[in-house]
């Protein structure tokens, strides 16, 4: 059951529906950007565990050590 019938209230339901549609959008946005933050992080995570493991590798490959 609908509650008058209105230009009033037409305008107020179509309102609602713009700010409801903008808000599912935003949401969206969100979700995507918190996504490719996320697929960054682990990027850079990735880069550093490499950076780590050539350090590893150069010391005992001789490069840093001293034999007598």
């Amino acid at each position: 059951m609908e509650m008058g019938c209105g230009r009033r209230n037409k305008q107020r339901r179509w309102k609602v529906d713009v700010m409801a549609r903008k808000m599912e959008e935003e949401d969206k946005g969100r979700w995507k950007r918190s996504v490719e933050e996320k697929v960054r992080e682990e990027k850079k995570e990735e880069k550093v565990e490499e950076k780590i493991d050539v350090k590893k590798e150069e010391k005992e490959g001789g490069f840093t050590k001293r034999e007598p």
